[in-house]
């Protein structure tokens, strides 16, 4: 762990080597000496104990949602984009196995946070930004898809929001489901 030196610690301008520090890192006082703490790390100093801050993300977790994700689009490519037969190509009849299933497990793992205090107004903060994130894009982007697709956008509105795919938006409305019942 590098510890800065004193005058980078008593002088009012930061130097480079600080503003270099990863947000997830923090510095602290403690009797007179100034450290760098990064995630999970607990430090003892002249009988005191100082801990960093517990949460951050398991980046090997979100590479492994990201390659999920890069499946999905290229089954979508093959199957929508090249009017492929999925019974005809191993690879991705492959990748069709574990895909979706790891994708939510490891959604639903990362959604997860020990850090919340589950209060009314935290919750409302949450539903409200979830409601925001996915179901808004999804409704202009269902929306847009059936007007320009679709001659009679009233039927078709009704047909997609009938069908168990939701007209190819099913995952937008399963995850927003997932994190309600979350």
């Amino acid at each position: 762990m590098n510890k800065p030196s004193e005058s980078q610690i008593q002088g009012g301008e930061q130097s480079p080597q600080r503003r270099s520090l990863s947000p997830s890192l923090k510095e602290r006082r403690v009797g007179g000496e100034s450290l760098v703490l990064g995630a999970e790390s607990v430090v003892q100093v002249s009988g005191s104990v100082v801990q960093g801050p517990v949460s951050h993300r398991l980046e090997w977790l979100d590479a492994l949602r990201g390659f999920t994700m890069i499946l999905v689009v290229m089954y979508h490519v093959f199957t929508t984009g090249f009017s492929g037969n999925v019974q005809k190509g191993t690879a991705i009849t492959f990748m069709m196995l574990f895909r979706m299933p790891t994708f939510f497990f490891i959604s639903g793992f990362l959604a997860y946070k020990a850090s919340a205090v589950w209060t009314g107004q935290y919750l409302g903060q949450m539903l409200w930004k979830k409601v925001k994130v996915q179901l808004i894009p999804t409704i202009v982007f269902l929306t847009a898809f059936l007007m320009l697709m679709h001659r009679k956008f009233w039927p078709a509105l009704e047909a997609a929001l009938a069908s168990p795919t939701k007209a190819g938006y099913w995952f937008c409305w399963g995850l927003l489901q997932m994190f309600v019942i979350y």
